[in-house]
């Protein structure tokens, strides 16, 4: 079997799914080959080339994001669902420009994709809603991820919020719990774009 992954190059935490899932079956010895595809194919695929199916493949993953254009036909395919962007929930928290995008560009491209595609994924519950398969995101246990081994808590007890700077990530809500924790936590923050992270400490 060979699993083909056309991934959107967007340095942020979709991408960084891709990558590792193909990493890991081909620990598994699932043949896996990864097409990177320029950020600007979100907003302008038609300005982009599609990549060519490599020779072989048996099933071809997806972000749902990605445009049909980059899908090919008769193949096998799985998209995965990565955010739930349609809630309505969400909607304080998003520009115009961002509601305008999600609600007549996104939502579209997504409902091409589960048209043709043939199992639809997603990484919760909440972002699956009632149809897609829930595969929860995997944690790494290969080093540095692999837990330390200690009776007691560490002082000063280090948290870490790794993700966007964003509302719609709860950054606004940082500052408030690390005062209602006190001095003896401390919070690490690692922020996308994978490319540009920053380590800020807070106390």
């Amino acid at each position: 079997m060979k699993v083909w992954f056309p991934t959107v190059h967007t340095r942020t935490g979709t991408e960084v799914f891709s990558l590792e899932l193909a990493e890991r079956l081909r620990d598994f010895g699932v043949e896996t080959e990864v097409s990177s595809i320029s950020h600007k194919s979100e907003y302008l695929p038609w300005r982009e080339p599609v990549p060519e199916c490599p020779k072989g493949t048996s099933v071809v993953h997806v972000n749902s994001w990605l445009h049909p254009r980059f899908i090919p036909e008769g193949l096998p395919t799985v998209a995965t669902e990565h955010l739930c962007v349609h809630d309505p929930a969400l909607k304080p928290y998003k520009s115009l420009l961002q509601k305008v995008y999600h609600t007549l560009w996104i939502k579209w491209v997504e409902s091409q994709n589960f048209k043709r595609v043939s199992v639809v994924s997603a990484v919760s519950q909440y972002t699956a809603g009632i149809d897609p398969i829930v595969i929860l995101n995997g944690v790494s246990l290969k080093p540095p991820f692999v837990p330390a081994s200690r009776a007691q808590p560490k002082k000063p007890f280090r948290l870490l919020f790794a993700s966007a700077w964003s509302k719609r990530k709860g950054a606004d809500l940082l500052g408030d719990v690390m005062k209602e924790l006190g001095p003896d936590f401390e919070l690490i923050c690692l922020v996308e774009p994978v490319e540009k992270v920053l380590t800020v400490p807070f106390y």
